[in-house]
């Protein structure tokens, strides 16, 4: 039985209860009135009126109390209609509610598998770096939790960090599977990867709100980052964020040019250029993480 049923219900006991009163109240009243009416009004022959009052009085009793069953009736029809109208609608906004939360979740789905699909295309173009972006979008959560970021935030941030790469599909292969050292010339162009990235998504609106996340990952709270060169103050935090997570398994994966370095090593390169390269605060959450999981920090979740 739903709500609106159990409340008709309750709205019926209650209404009765009040008629019950309310015509025991009336018939005592109208007795009452007659009685005092005939009295001080009408000449009375000893013993002749009392049964014609008696008689009066039965009569608007029953009167008053057919009315009161009709007003009743017709307002319990009334009551009954309306809240088997509203019974009704409830159940169609509950099932619509049901079938518009089943479209979002299976949207909010394809949006997720699309999301992945980007960043596996971008790992695919490069056997070296293949399931980065996911580690760093894994690492970036976990430090975006220890920061007490909101779930919206956490999405945002996760999103951003599968994709922060997405650029790299606009640079040649040549430059970004060289084993040797980058020449100044190569090494400008991978720098572009972000802009790129940024350009690439700058008309997909569901994603207008990492774009410059991704534009800005490579900025430095120093100023001496790219490609604008922007200070702490003017840098997302997201971005910053996934600075330290990408810097982090950068280092600690292998690449044509060189060999992963030691956690240790990673993590002491990150503390050394904590204020300069890295923002201070989130180098704190990003060691607190590592401290708290024991240097697991690919795992989801």
């Amino acid at each position: 039985m739903d709500n609106n049923e159990n409340l008709f219900n309750n709205f019926i006991v209650k209404s009765l209860v009040i008629f019950i009163i309310m015509t025991l109240i009336l018939i005592v009243a109208v007795n009452s009135h007659i009685n005092i009416f005939i009295t001080n009004e009408i000449w009375i022959q000893s013993g002749n009126i009392n049964p014609h009052i008696k008689q009066i009085t039965v009569e608007i009793t029953i009167i008053v109390i057919l009315g009161l069953i009709l007003l009743y009736v017709s307002l319990m029809r009334i009551v009954y209609s309306s809240s088997k109208t509203l019974s009704f609608q409830n159940k169609e906004l509950i099932k619509k509610r049901n079938e518009i939360e089943s479209a979002y979740a299976k949207l909010n789905n394809s949006y997720k598998n699309t999301i992945i699909a980007l960043s596996n295309s971008i790992d695919a173009k490069d056997t070296y770096t293949a399931g980065h972006s996911s580690r760093v979008a894994n690492i970036s959560l976990k430090i975006g939790k220890q920061l007490e970021l909101n779930e919206e935030e956490l999405n945002t941030l996760y999103t951003a960090a599968l994709l922060h790469d997405i650029g790299k599909i606009g640079i040649p292969d040549e430059i970004l599977k060289k084993k040797d050292k980058l020449n100044d010339y190569e090494y400008t162009k991978i720098k572009e990867h972000s802009a790129i990235g940024a350009d690439m998504l700058k008309d997909v609106t569901p994603l207008h709100n990492i774009v410059p996340i991704i534009l800005y990952h490579h900025e430095r709270v120093d100023g001496t980052g790219y490609p604008f060169g922007l200070n702490r103050n003017n840098i997302p935090l997201e971005a910053l964020i996934i600075a330290v997570a990408d810097s982090y398994d950068a280092m600690t994966s292998n690449r044509p040019y060189r060999e992963a370095l030691s956690r240790d090593t990673a993590i002491n390169q990150i503390i050394k250029f904590k204020g300069t390269q890295y923002d201070c605060v989130v180098v704190d959450a990003f060691i607190k993480c590592i401290t708290e999981n024991d240097y697991k920090m690919i795992s989801y979740g």
